[in-house]
């Protein structure tokens, strides 16, 4: 298949090379402080688009997100020169950031593209039709910034598909647990009843 023929999205953000998954929050941000400090930011990022190239195949991304940013992540400029400099070495045409799902993200992401908003061409926001708050709140400074939007989770985790049941047990640490306690029943009831509504296109 040629270069041109795809579209490949990249993300960077948990260290999961030196850092130790602590439960379902996962792998620390690599900008936790026990890890490194500011001055060693760029050279992370460096390292980590660099081993996720290699293991892709590939020399460049289209574009590559810092992913779920902490508040750092969100505000510091040791980061987005990291993030530019890996634009401006090749390893990436396009640089931008992927809020996760906590509900606090929007002041964050808002403000993200009011600092650096000249630098950042895309965000992946999650906006799906029963999740559609709090990632339209950000929708607007978006547009003002001049960022294109990629929306996150629009199955609502795979749940429109059919085949996540009301009684479905999610594993320990499937990010979808972690969801209102009755969202999943009521997305996977609303689900079936698309699939087997006479009036649902095909």
């Amino acid at each position: 298949m040629r270069a041109r023929e795809f579209c490949v999205v990249g993300a960077v953000g948990h260290d999961f090379y030196t850092g130790e998954r602590n439960g379902a929050k996962g792998f620390p941000r690599f900008t936790d402080p026990a890890l490194r400090s500011p001055d060693a930011y760029a050279g992370y990022l460096r390292m980590a688009t660099e081993r996720s190239l290699e293991r892709c195949g590939l020399d460049h991304f289209d574009v590559l997100l810092l992913h779920n940013p902490d508040r750092t992540g969100y505000e510091s400029e040791a980061v987005w020169n990291g993030m530019v400099a890996l634009r401006d070495a090749g390893l990436t045409h396009a640089i931008g950031v992927a809020p996760g799902p906590a509900n606090g993200f929007t002041l964050d992401v808002i403000g993200c593209f009011e600092r650096f908003g000249s630098e950042i061409e895309w965000a992946m926001l999650i906006l799906n039709p029963l999740e559609p708050w709090p990632g339209e709140l950000a929708l607007a400074a978006a547009e003002a910034a001049g960022v294109k939007v990629i929306a996150r989770v629009v199955d609502y985790g795979g749940l429109f598909w059919g085949d996540v049941r009301a009684d479905h047990e999610f594993a320990r640490e499937d990010h979808r647990a972690f969801r209102p306690p009755d969202g999943s029943r009521r997305a996977s009831h609303g689900s079936s009843r698309c699939a087997h509504s006479p009036s649902a296109p095909a």
